[in-house]
């Protein structure tokens, strides 16, 4: 027979289960509450899970308490003990119980949660149930409990280097805080860190009102660990720090530098202090490298100090019309937004590392020391960190043709970045919808077909072209030349014809397929006047196209 330990059993030998419930972000869309029971080692009922409907440390109290009434009645259990460390389960309780001695056609209609305090009144009467409130004495008994809801309701964390194995188990929660501030200088500037973990949105920066010192910039950091902590339902957390300060401070409860410079940020951390059930102080020498969650701080209190800015950057993939795009997004109204446009084949990437040139140009020109972009794309990350350095001239760039205006751009980008620090983040739509419309301002390129050919006839052949402009219905036409009777002159008056168009239209971009063969080699005027006109387009290319399936496609011009 198992020996019971004590604290599992009351003097009646009934067992006593151990429940908690916890919720992370309550009140907000992305709320998670899960709960945890503790049966002790007797039984193999512990468990912990999500609260059933809404998603509240109420809920979750109150799911536990009907998940063990419905574990007793499953093994014929007559009698129970549940404790639980909760005020508001404390009052639900109280409430239950009057409107039971009344009557139990008595309706819950005062409570939120009418449906799961029915249940647990349905279940009540079918065996012996004691449910009490312990206090802060009972802490270490409610352990297995607490771990279990916050694994369910993600506070159970491991940071990004935990102390030790016992620390991973016991599910404490391990932030990293930093502060830096140039104390010798006229104008101090001081900027904190507050890391949680790799791509964890409560990481955090900025810079320090009021008089400017190293010791404001760590308790501001400490400040705004606390805060998110309390905000986030961590009831335990341990404060990792290279300042001798906040050791003192919460060990020793000595803060009395802190209270004379900055008395309002001492009764707020004094405040916040008193909400927590357990926080403690882990102390790092200056001269202890690799912590990783320290140098994370430390580098986001560094970026802190510095001008920052942010900027979304699109790159549209070359289409069909062969326009190659990118768009700029700095904010609304900002007279920096900007777009551009390649010809030929460019891929994303490159798109966006010659958007990235320009935006990082303009950065530097407004004094910042850091700069964070907001993409969509999966492969500007990579080339930051790792590409840039791998790839070469010569067998560059990734996943895209070897293209010397991507080149050209990469080692442009190569020398800026010595200037100042860019980060890539992913961003979702909202974040680059405004650089996707600014690249979208690029008008395509036209795209004409030309032809020419002679036509058979008594005396002498007919000279006849066409133009057919797509998606330019009201352009297109057939004209017999009278004079001549070379085809090739045919075709390359074609040609010529449709570049006037264009640019009467003022269409400066411009894709023209002829059924001409290396047109660029003949000589004459009219070659002549094509290579002049030319060089009066922002973009023009010259494709083959075989003349017969033109014909066919286009029999109504003829």
């Amino acid at each position: 027979m198992v020996n019971v330990p004590q604290e599992y059993k009351n003097e009646d030998n009934a067992p006593i289960v151990y429940i908690s419930g916890v919720c992370s972000h309550e009140d907000f869309h992305d709320a998670r509450a899960g709960f945890g029971i503790d049966w002790g080692p007797n039984y193999s009922f512990c468990k912990g899970g999500p609260s059933l409907g809404a998603k509240t440390t109420i809920r979750a109290y109150l799911t536990a308490v009907l998940t063990v009434l419905e574990t007793a009645l499953a093994n014929d259990i007559s009698a129970i003990c549940i404790r639980h460390q909760s005020e508001k389960l404390q009052k639900e309780m109280r409430m239950l119980d009057h409107t039971r001695n009344l009557c139990n056609n008595v309706q819950l209609n005062g409570s939120l949660n009418v449906d799961i305090l029915e249940d647990i009144r349905a279940l009540m009467p079918q065996l012996k149930v004691n449910i009490e409130r312990k206090h802060s004495d009972f802490f270490s008994l409610f352990k297995t409990a607490d771990i279990s809801a916050k694994r369910v309701a993600g506070l159970h964390s491991t940071a990004a280097e935990p102390l030790n194995d016992k620390h991973y188990e016991n599910g404490v929660r391990i932030v990293d805080v930093h502060g830096k501030c140039n104390d010798r200088h006229k104008n101090p500037i001081a900027g904190y860190g507050v890391f949680w973990d790799y791509n964890d949105p409560r990481n955090r920066s900025g810079i320090c009102g009021g008089r400017a010192n190293t010791n404001q910039a760590y308790f501001t950091a400490l400040y705004f660990a606390l805060l998110t902590a309390h905000t986030s339902n961590h009831d335990e957390i341990i404060i990792r720090t290279r300042s001798d300060t906040i050791r003192c401070y919460l060990k020793e409860r000595q803060a009395n530098k802190l209270k004379t410079q900055c008395s309002r940020l001492y009764q707020e951390l004094n405040q916040l202090r008193s909400r927590f059930k357990k926080l403690e102080c882990v102390y790092v020498e200056r001269n202890v490298r690799g912590v990783r969650g320290l140098a994370e701080a430390e580098q986001l209190s560094i970026i802190a100090r510095y001008q920052t800015a942010h900027v979304s950057i699109c790159g549209i993939e070359t289409s069909s019309d062969r326009i190659g795009r990118y768009g700029i997004f700095w904010g609304e109204g900002d007279e920096k937004n900007s777009f551009g446009w390649f010809g030929g084949y460019h891929s994303q990437l490159c798109l966006e590392i010659a958007a990235l040139v320009i935006a990082v140009r303009q950065a530097i020109e407004k004094g910042c020391m850091h700069l964070t972009v907001y993409t969509d794309s999966d492969t500007l990350l990579p080339y930051l960190t790792t590409w840039r350095q791998i790839f070469k001239a010569d067998n560059w760039p990734p996943l895209t043709i070897n293209h010397e205006t991507c080149v050209k751009n990469s080692k442009i980008l190569d020398g800026l970045l010595k200037m100042i620090t860019v980060e890539a983040r992913s961003g979702h739509e909202a974040f680059i919808k405004g650089a996707r419309e600014q690249a979208e301002l690029v008008e395509g390129c036209t795209q004409v077909q030309t032809f020419g050919m002679l036509i058979p006839g008594n005396n002498e052949p007919t000279a006849k072209y066409g133009i057919y402009w797509e998606h330019r219905d009201e352009k297109n036409f057939v004209e017999i030349i009278p004079v001549e009777h070379c085809l090739k002159r045919t075709k390359l008056t074609a040609v010529r014809v449709a570049l006037e168009t264009a640019l009467k239209h003022h269409i400066t971009r411009l894709i023209v397929k002829t059924d001409l063969e290396k047109h660029e080699e003949i000589e004459n005027e009219i070659a002549a006047e094509i290579q002049y006109l030319s060089t009066r387009f922002e973009y023009i290319e010259y494709q083959v196209h075989d003349a017969s399936n033109f014909y066919r496609q286009h029999k109504d011009l003829s």
